[in-house]
């Protein structure tokens, strides 16, 4: 099949820019030996060494076994693991880790990404937070992944943390992925963003990279906060912390790849997907035509709907690029005319359909 030079270079380049990982600005994949967190010095864009408080015998925050798996999300090493085992009863215990931060973002947007587990999956539990941000002495720039008041999360630019989102729960025993956008540092009214993705919702958005049009529709949770001083600037970027406060117990929760950039493909990479492999199984073959004809003519598509040029829309162009890699991983268990033939493609794209089709056979007999 003869494809033109102008689709093949375009979905080239939107291969090899997906690939590319750039370097966040900072970096925790806690790549250390199990034990306790406190010591340990490795990362990009820090200072100093973890330091915990930990005021208590039963409570600890360690490097445990194993990274998060979070569907093919790559990982490094291990995780952290913060675990209040048990306290009498009495007022809330928090313990936390902290360290410095030796990078900063001067301006524009701040994004930061984390992978959350929770660990012991309770039932109804209001009074425990779970929390990763950014704090001088004053926290800013502050996440709840479990917020205290709810089973849902928030966010906090500065201040107190904004409304929480709890239509629903995290706190499963599943993986998730937390995304945050600081926008426009430095600005009243500059919008936090926070959003929680399960893998499936993940792995909706994943192919050829994300785009932030896409976070909305696809994560399970959404949280937002408002600044409301122009105080917040990157000076308040001091130390990363982690921290679990709880008066109910046990609560315990795991969290690896912290990263924090100035853009969303920084602190989220993605490994490129197959050209024509709309859903992601390694393979190119006729569920992925059936994909591609059932979102024929989407105007609003992403790679799992079989864009595969980012433009979100399916056409000629993405329907040449399957083509092209027809049976990539298996070998085609039928051609790809016959499996044109096979394809059901919903009225009016039917027409279409058969019309692309025959234009693609005609540049196939060109080519011969």
């Amino acid at each position: 099949m003869t494809i033109p030079t102008r689709i093949l270079s375009l979905a080239m380049f939107l291969v090899i820019s997906a690939a590319a990982q750039a370097t966040p600005l900072m970096e925790e994949t806690f790549d250390y030996t199990v034990g306790p967190l406190a010591g340990n010095n490795g990362g990009t864009g820090f200072s100093d060494a973890w330091v915990s408080t930990i005021p208590s015998t039963t409570a600890t925050i360690d490097i445990t076994s194993g990274s998060i798996a979070f569907s093919d999300y790559a990982t490094t090493g291990n995780k952290v693991t913060l675990d209040l085992v048990t306290e009498p009863a009495g007022p809330a215990v928090a313990i936390y880790s902290r360290r410095t931060v030796s990078v900063g973002v001067p301006s524009g947007d701040m994004w930061v990404s984390y992978l959350y587990q929770r660990q012991d999956a309770a039932g109804d539990n209001t009074s425990r937070t779970a929390r990763v941000g950014f704090n001088d002495g004053v926290i800013h720039f502050d996440t709840a992944i479990k917020a205290s008041s709810s089973q849902g999360i928030a966010v906090r630019y500065e201040g107190s943390f904004g409304t929480a989102a709890a239509d629903v729960s995290v706190q499963d025993g599943s993986a998730y992925m937390a995304i945050v956008k600081y926008a426009d540092l430095g600005n009243i009214g500059s919008l936090a963003s926070f959003w929680v993705f399960s893998a499936a919702g993940f792995d909706s958005i994943k192919g050829g990279g994300i785009d932030e049009s896409e976070l909305d529709g696809a994560a399970v949770l959404k949280a937002t906060d408002t600044v409301s001083t122009a105080e917040v600037l990157t000076a308040f970027l001091d130390q990363l912390s982690l921290v679990n406060v709880s008066n109910t117990y046990p609560f315990k929760f795991d969290i690896d790849e912290i990263r924090m950039s100035t853009t969303l493909a920084d602190v989220v990479p993605v490994a490129a997907l197959q050209p024509g492999d709309a859903n992601g199984d390694g393979m190119v073959n006729l569920s992925d035509l059936q994909i591609l004809g059932d979102n024929w003519q989407s105007t609003t598509a992403t790679w799992s709907e079989a864009d595969f040029t980012g433009d979100s829309t399916v056409n000629l162009a993405d329907l040449q690029i399957l083509g092209d890699n027809w049976g990539f991983g298996t070998g085609p268990d039928v051609s790809f005319d016959e499996a044109l033939a096979q394809v059901a493609v919903p009225e009016p794209a039917a027409i279409g359909l058969l019309g692309i089709g025959g234009l693609m056979l005609l540049h196939r007999r060109r080519a011969c």
